[in-house]
């Protein structure tokens, strides 16, 4: 064997060990790849899910307050009306009505 094709099968060796290693490494960051995507969908899913609870949290809560703030404007709403007709209606029957806006009520007395 000369020189040259001693030359050519060293390198050859070298060739087929770099692919080797090459195939080594490619095979190795796949791996690694695909550790750290499912790592970051795991991780993805717990941000997800609570985001979700915490978005349901508020809505409860949202509901709760605007169900209180509806009450409170209805319990409003219902002695403003009650004092309107009252004072209306006072207003309509000046003589049976005292300073204060209240209804005056004669007793009557039977005998009977």
């Amino acid at each position: 064997m000369s020189q040259q094709e001693a030359s050519l099968v060293a390198v050859q060796d070298r060739a087929s060990a770099l692919a080797s290693e090459a195939e080594r490494s490619h095979h190795t960051a796949k791996s690694d790849a695909a550790t750290l995507l499912e790592q970051a969908r795991s991780e993805a899913g717990a941000l997800v899910a609570s985001a979700r609870e915490q978005a349901e949290r508020i809505k409860r809560d949202s509901d709760r307050e605007l169900a209180a703030a509806t009450a409170r404007r209805d319990s409003i709403t219902a002695q403003l009306t009650n004092c309107l007709l009252y004072t209306s209606d006072a207003a309509d029957d000046l003589h049976c009505v005292d300073p204060g806006g209240r209804r005056i009520i004669k007793k009557t007395t039977r005998i009977g």
